[in-house]
């Protein structure tokens, strides 16, 4: 019969501040006939099972586990799926802009503000605002900038892309080993003495694991003229041709409406879901039980041994 459904799992290796390794599901499909019977559920459930019967086993240190991972807030199946499995749903952040654009972007080999015709949204006093960030090159500074961030309501939502699992790992970011070859670096804007957002960069993404091969930039902002000024630091000051820009808490949607630069092309919102690793071997998944046959088909799930 074929393929009923499937996960795509990454991870990250265990980081020095908790000794977790860092599962991250980014993708799951279940064939159109066989949707609407528990498939999905099963799927994700024998994969949790999987991760903490299989790597668990080969690691007689036992290192804690989490789990991430995000789906649109429109995809209530994915969503309920999640619930059953107790994942706990985080805030929605938003990739500006979507795959598509990027995509036509790199076909038609233009800069991305040149398919997106931004330039008529690029005012002169955004220009000049623009030109307020500056690099942070200390762990102190990142993490002092973090707290101040927080303190607004602003926080980093998914920092799995930048290889930091919390603020307190900020620092492995600049310190990892691609670091060099992906021209990473950190940006704060700050105005009148008063913190408005800080950014994180990858110019060139050369890691195999990572399905994004264009620049990233990962930003936590406090409105929205700070995150319509990424978009020109981008593409003025750090000269980037094709990018993301993925805006975490507390950016919404109303932001990105009420924005004449950000809006004059659709952005992608995600929620971020998280599970704390701890009893996945108990999501009672018999890994060798037929799924589910409706009519007359048949669906099997099929694992591999390695997480």
């Amino acid at each position: 019969m074929g393929v009923a459904a499937f996960v795509n799992m990454r991870w990250r290796e265990r980081h020095h501040n908790d000794n977790r390794v860092l599962f991250f599901f980014d993708g799951m499909r279940v064939r159109e006939s066989l949707r609407g019977n528990g498939v999905g559920t099963l799927t994700l459930s024998a994969a949790m099972h999987a991760i903490s019967s299989t790597y668990r086993m080969s690691n007689n240190h036992k290192p804690r586990i989490a789990l991430l991972s995000v789906t649109n807030p429109h995809n209530k199946a994915m969503r309920e799926v999640f619930h059953k499995l107790r994942w706990t749903s985080h805030e929605v952040m938003h990739v500006w802009p979507t795959p598509d654009i990027v995509l036509d972007a790199k076909r038609r080999n233009m800069r991305l503000m040149e398919v997106v015709d931004e330039s008529n949204s690029i005012t002169a006093p955004l220009r000049e605002f623009s030109k307020q960030w500056t690099a942070v090159f200390t762990e102190g500074q990142i993490l002092t900038a973090m707290k101040l961030l927080q303190q607004q309501g602003a926080s980093y939502q998914r920092p799995l892309y930048y290889d930091v699992e919390s603020a307190e790992c900020a620092s492995t970011f600049l310190k990892h080993k691609l670091a060099l070859a992906e021209r990473r670096s950190v940006w704060r804007l700050q105005i009148d003495g008063q913190l408005r957002g800080l950014i994180f960069v990858r110019e060139i993404v050369v890691e195999q694991s990572e399905p994004c091969k264009h620049s990233l930039l990962s930003a936590c902002v406090v409105d929205a003229q700070a995150a319509e000024s990424c978009i020109v630091f981008a593409t003025e000051h750090l000269a980037l041709d094709v990018f993301n820009v993925v805006y975490d808490t507390p950016i919404r949607s109303h932001h990105i409406s009420q924005s004449k630069l950000l809006s004059r092309v659709p952005s992608e919102p995600f929620v971020i879901y998280r599970h704390d690793g701890s009893q996945c071997d108990k999501v009672g998944v018999n890994m060798e039980c037929t799924a589910v046959e409706p009519q007359t088909q048949r669906a099997r799930l099929i694992r591999n041994d390695q997480p």
